[in-house]
């Protein structure tokens, strides 16, 4: 568990010039037009973004100078909270695990939705 000193740890000076950023017209402006291109739509959930969508950077960095770089709109992609967390988990699952641990939870997922009933077999994932 971690201690309380750990817990309320300043943010490091890379997240703070990643919060200053985000509030340039730069970056709102161009938030604005990834949710027009996308015509307001989360693309893996396909349901309208929220006004707290997320302009997920594709290229993972602590580099400051990467994260700012808004030059080519194919590295982002906007997407609701759920959608981003789980991109985030899927991201750290595979990199610390390997894709076959991306392979085994996928069926997972496959495995407990059929179970539940949320899909049936010919609905079965597969790829």
């Amino acid at each position: 568990m971690a201690s309380r000193k750990q817990k309320n740890k300043m943010p490091s000076k890379t997240a703070k010039d990643k919060a200053a950023f985000r509030r340039t017209e730069a970056w709102r402006s161009f938030r604005k037009q990834k949710m027009l291109e996308q015509k307001g739509l989360d693309p893996v959930t396909k349901r309208r973004l929220t006004s707290k969508f997320h302009c997920h950077h594709i290229l993972q960095t602590s580099n400051i100078d990467v994260y700012e770089d808004i030059s080519d709109p194919n590295k982002f992609v906007a997407v609701n909270s759920a959608t981003h967390d789980a991109l985030h988990y899927a991201l750290h699952l595979i990199f610390y695990n390997g894709a076959e641990a991306w392979q085994r939870f996928v069926a997972e997922v496959e495995r407990e939705a059929l179970l539940n009933k949320y899909v049936d077999e010919e609905e079965c994932f597969t790829y």
